[in-house]
């Protein structure tokens, strides 16, 4: 059984979430758990390391975006992975449609935040577009 996008996006958020608090966290150990025995797919690394290559960039543009004048610092780290997957998506996956990045971040947010996230996460990424 092949991952859909939306299950390589979620670990992909897993991971950088887990990574927000464990730098040291074993890649490769954490992503086994969830693909087991199947080939990480190629676009699961593509997201994990433009999120970590990219994350100053990144979080530049949430903080520019930040509808109160807030510091990345400050936001929750559940929104803050969210929000920085999908960005990663927007400014530098092209073949991607930018509503696609959107409607997975408040997908994800849905199974992971609450409500108040959700419009929060929704109001960020509308503003960078």
């Amino acid at each position: 059984m092949s991952l859909t996008r939306h299950q390589i996006r979620e670990i992909a958020f897993k991971f950088i979430f887990a990574r927000e608090n464990n730098e040291d966290i074993d890649r490769q150990y954490f992503i086994n758990s969830f693909v087991g025995d199947e080939e990480v797919p190629s676009y699961l690394n593509e997201l994990i390391d433009g999120v970590i290559d990219n994350k100053d960039s990144i979080d530049k543009v949430i903080e520019d975006n930040l509808i109160e004048k807030w510091s990345v610092i400050r936001l929750n780290k559940v929104d803050l992975s969210i929000l920085r997957l999908a960005i990663y998506e927007i400014k530098f996956q092209d073949e991607i449609p930018n509503a696609v990045s959107v409607n997975e971040a408040l997908e994800l947010s849905k199974e992971y935040t609450d409500d108040k996230s959700k419009s929060f996460i929704n109001g960020v990424l509308g503003n960078v577009l």
